[in-house]
């Protein structure tokens, strides 16, 4: 999952974001000002940065329990109230 936000609000967007921890879920930015694919302006991978989620599965086979998954849906509603908090796009 990406999160994209305005670059102009990326060290805002890292400061609400980089306290958050949870075991279920790695982030990191992704620098977007030199992208190493060849895209249309319109493509939010150039014109946006990245914050990208990856989820880390419970299960062996790949898939997540409710446990997890509920984890994962609280820290997205975390993240979008600390984005609309911080008035960051």
């Amino acid at each position: 999952m990406h999160i994209s936000v305005d670059p102009k609000h990326v060290g805002q967007a890292f400061d609400a974001l980089a306290p958050l921890t949870d075991p279920t879920v790695h982030w990191k930015v992704t620098n977007m000002e030199h992208p190493s694919l060849k895209a249309g302006t319109d493509n939010r991978a150039v014109s946006n940065t990245q914050f990208p989620l990856y989820i880390k599965p419970d299960n062996v086979d790949g898939t997540c329990n409710p446990e997890c998954l509920r984890r994962v849906k609280d820290l997205i509603n975390t993240v979008e109230d600390r984005l609309s908090t911080s008035q960051i796009k």
